[in-house]
């Protein structure tokens, strides 16, 4: 399984990263901000080989160096206006419904987030 994970929380990233291995995704790339993650999925789409799944947060800087916006949004956005429909799980320390999400994660010590994920990742490997 090809994932693509935008997070700017290097220790976010390694709890999610556990998870990843344990639910045997053997690929993924992790990326820091908006621009770089739209860099992997353009150099993916122009090699025909798609990313299976994305996992984003909701707010990280649009450029390295920048500072942290509404990015997990404007990725949706892009990636409709370029007709990618790879899964997004939306994975955020704030509670959100966004439909255009595949599904949200509530990313907090008060919820399972990580049992969530670990489902939706065998889930998404059945497809």
């Amino acid at each position: 399984m090809k994932i693509l994970h935008l997070e700017d929380d290097v220790f976010k990233r390694k709890k999610i990263e556990r998870i990843l291995c344990s639910a045997g995704a053997d690929h993924s790339v992790w990326v820091k901000n908006l621009e770089d993650g739209i860099i992997c999925i353009e150099e993916a789409q122009n090699k025909s080989e798609l990313y299976d799944l994305i996992i984003s947060d909701m707010y990280y800087p649009l450029k390295d160096g920048g500072r942290e916006t509404e990015a997990g949004t404007m990725l949706l956005s892009i990636l409709k206006d370029k007709g990618i429909d790879t899964p997004v799980i939306i994975c955020s320390s704030a509670r959100l419904r966004i439909p255009e999400a595949y599904e949200c994660l509530w990313y907090s010590e008060n919820s399972d987030w990580d049992r969530q994920l670990e489902s939706l990742l065998r889930k998404i490997q059945e497809k």
